[in-house]
C-alpha cells in the first residue's frame, strides 16, 4: 500500500512538473534592446533651443584567449570590422515638442561652437555622467578609435513628427585602433 501511494505521488510530481514546464516555456527569441535617453542626458544647443545633443557609445571587445587566439571572429587591434556595435536609441520630449529628425555623426571630444565653447566637453559630461562616475573622461578618449569613421547603417526615424522617436544606429567599417 505504501509503495502504491509513493508511486502515485511520484507520478503526480512528474505530471505537474511536465505541465509546469510546458506552460512556462518561452522560446529563446530576444528582443532588440532599446536605449531610452532621458532629457537629463541631452544637451540643448546654447545657440539654437531646438537642437539637442547626445553621445551614444558603441563597444567592441578585443582580446586573446588563453590559447593565443583573437576572440570574436579573430579581429585584433588594427583590424577593420564590418559592423562594430549599435542599437536603437529612443528620445522623448514633452507633448509640446515635436521631433523633426535624428542625425548620427561621429563625436568629437574637442568640438567647439562659434563662441569657442567646447561643446564636446559639455555634451560628453551631460550624456555620460554615470560612466564618468566609473572612469575619467580620458579612459573613454583612449578607448575611442583614433581613425575617423562616418559610415552608419541608414535607418529611418520612427516617430518623426511626434514627441517620442527612435532611431536604430550601427557603426559600420570601424577600425580597432585606440591608445
Amino acid at each position: 500500500m505504501i509503495q502504491r501511494i509513493i508511486s502515485f505521488l511520484l507520478s503526480m510530481v512528474i505530471l505537474f512538473s511536465s505541465l509546469f514546464a510546458i506552460f512556462t516555456f518561452h522560446s529563446g527569441t530576444a528582443e532588440a534592446a532599446v536605449f531610452t535617453v532621458g532629457a537629463d542626458r541631452l544637451l540643448q544647443d546654447p545657440d539654437n533651443p531646438n537642437l539637442y545633443y547626445f553621445v551614444g557609445m558603441v563597444y567592441y571587445e578585443v582580446w586573446k584567449s588563453s590559447g593565443g587566439q583573437w576572440t570574436d571572429e579573430g579581429h585584433k587591434p588594427g583590424d577593420k570590422v564590418l559592423q562594430v556595435d549599435g542599437g536603437t536609441y529612443e528620445f522623448a520630449f514633452g507633448s509640446n515638442r515635436k521631433i523633426k529628425n535624428i542625425e548620427v555623426t561621429q563625436f568629437q571630444y574637442n568640438w567647439k561652437n562659434s563662441n569657442n565653447t567646447n561643446l564636446g566637453e559639455l555634451i560628453f559630461t551631460k550624456s555620460r555622467a554615470e560612466e564618468l562616475r566609473q572612469h575619467p573622461k580620458q579612459y573613454y578618449q583612449r578607448a575611442t578609435s583614433s581613425r575617423d569613421y562616418d559610415k552608419y547603417r541608414d535607418t529611418p526615424v520612427v516617430g518623426k513628427g511626434t514627441n517620442k522617436a527612435q532611431k536604430e544606429f550601427y557603426v559600420l567599417d570601424g577600425w580597432l585602433i585606440a591608445q
